[in-house]
């Protein structure tokens, strides 16, 4: 299923989606698009995703880090599936700085001081 709020983009994913080669599984039954923004109408959304088990995120690549976990929160809580997909620059950039404070940040006795100091920075946790 595909959601989008613009009626272009939907377009333009049924145009890519006729391209690929699925087998024998029509292509009609396996994919789905809709224009809807599921944060304004979540109850219709998630009466189009029913029996949903992989979710793919790509919310703008750039959109903000907050709309994208937003996103994740309200996926894992309605579709429990067993994998989420995310395209996000903001989370890849904030991914790469908290690799590279961990790696500074691990002592030679392989004691990991990261998480002491991601606290400080008042990050958000997610499970």
């Amino acid at each position: 299923v595909g959601f989008d709020t613009s009626s272009k983009m939907i377009t333009q994913a049924k145009e890519k989606i006729n391209r690929c080669s699925f087998g024998s599984i029509e292509k009609n039954k396996m994919c789905t698009f809709h224009v809807i923004d599921p944060f304004i109408d979540p109850k219709k959304a998630a009466q189009l995703v029913q029996g949903a088990n992989v979710i793919f995120i790509d919310i703008g690549g750039n959109r903000d880090i907050s709309s994208v976990l937003r996103m994740i929160e309200w996926s894992r809580n309605l579709f429990d599936p067993n994998l989420i997909v995310v395209k996000s620059e903001e989370m890849v950039a904030n991914i790469e700085n908290a690799t590279q404070l961990r790696n500074r940040n691990t002592n030679e006795s392989g004691n990991d001081e990261f998480m002491g100091e991601i606290s400080n920075k008042k990050a958000k946790k997610f499970p």
